[in-house]
């Protein structure tokens, strides 16, 4: 199929853009399980109380306030539900609690008194687009499975451009689907996620689980 023609193999052609389709659906698969691969995080000191968004954010996995920037000691910082707004809004000063993301902008509540302070998000950016790609350029499907369902995702699609049976296309993108699939939810099977926070600090530790929902935030 490379070679007859009916779709567009010059750089940045059609094929580019099937190819950035197909990652894209990888990408979505192995993001979608939990498993944090595709992952990053910057920094920013907001001269005021809101901040945009970074331009290839898809999405948010936690915001931090850097409590002390010489040891990198960090407070968490909870979304902002809209049944909390009233709450929150007009208070200035104080150690800063919530986040909001409305939009592309971020708001910080209690809004903050003084500016200087430094702030960690960590996020999910966007999908490469691979339309943009030279034939230099790598892109990371994570496994051998992944780089299969990349590519026969990629068959199915041009057998529709070609008007063609995809059935075999078909069932090879699913067995690597159900393949990549299983590998995302094991790799931490070692290390499964906890339901409630472990609290270090509290004094039954090494018992201290916290349960956030607690009100009096009692051990578990």
């Amino acid at each position: 199929m490379e070679n007859n023609g009916l779709i567009d193999a010059t750089q940045g052609g059609e094929w580019y853009s099937i190819v950035s389709a197909s990652f894209g659906e990888l990408y979505m698969l192995i993001a979608e399980t939990g498993m944090r691969y595709y992952e990053t995080a910057t920094q920013f000191t907001p001269s005021g109380a809101t901040f945009a968004q970074p331009s290839d954010l898809l999405s948010v996995i936690q915001v931090y306030w850097i409590d002390n920037t010489s040891t990198g000691t960090r407070r968490t910082l909870h979304p902002l539900m809209v049944s909390e707004r009233s709450r929150y809004i007009g208070r200035v000063g104080g150690d800063t609690e919530r986040y909001e993301l409305a939009g592309s902008t971020f708001t910080l509540y209690p809004s903050p008194a003084g500016l200087g302070r430094t702030y960690e998000l960590i996020y999910i950016p966007q999908p490469t687009d691979c339309a943009t790609l030279t034939s230099s350029d790598t892109i990371d499907v994570v496994t051998a499975d992944g780089e299969e369902f990349l590519i026969w995702n990629a068959c199915v699609k041009a057998h529709a451009k070609q008007e063609s049976d995809p059935q075999l296309a078909i069932a090879e993108r699913e067995r690597y689907r159900t393949a990549v699939l299983e590998w995302a939810n094991l790799r931490l099977f070692t290390d499964p996620q906890r339901r409630m926070v472990l609290d270090v600090n509290n004094d039954n530790w090494p018992y201290g689980y916290v349960d956030d929902a607690d009100f009096w935030n009692r051990p578990r």
